[in-house]
């Protein structure tokens, strides 16, 4: 709702489900999909042959007193972040050294 007011839980959880679905036809040799994590889901985690990550994150909470159809707790999605990375082992995240800021 940050980037877009008209995005809901229903539109983020689409967006995942096709991005992930992308994601597993594109090759990647190590893949890990749907597992839980704090505060959401790990949709999608691949490593391609040159060691690039793709990483699909939804953030939202499950609860129990909402249920859907099947009687499963409902997720209500609140972001979707997908984040690329190109070294994993070396990321170009700037660190500052101590005493310089």
């Amino acid at each position: 709702k940050d980037t877009d007011p008209a995005i809901d839980s229903a539109r983020l959880l689409a967006n995942a489900k096709l991005l992930s679905t992308y994601f597993r036809g594109a090759g990647y040799q190590s893949v890990t999909n749907d597992a839980p994590i704090q505060g959401g889901v790990l949709v999608f985690r691949g490593t391609d042959v040159h060691g690039h990550v793709t990483i699909l994150l939804l953030y939202g909470s499950s609860s129990d007193k909402q249920k859907d159809k099947d009687a499963r707790p409902v997720f209500d999605a609140t972001a979707l972040t997908l984040f690329y990375i190109a070294d994993p082992e070396h990321p170009d995240v700037f660190r500052l050294q101590p005493g310089q800021f």
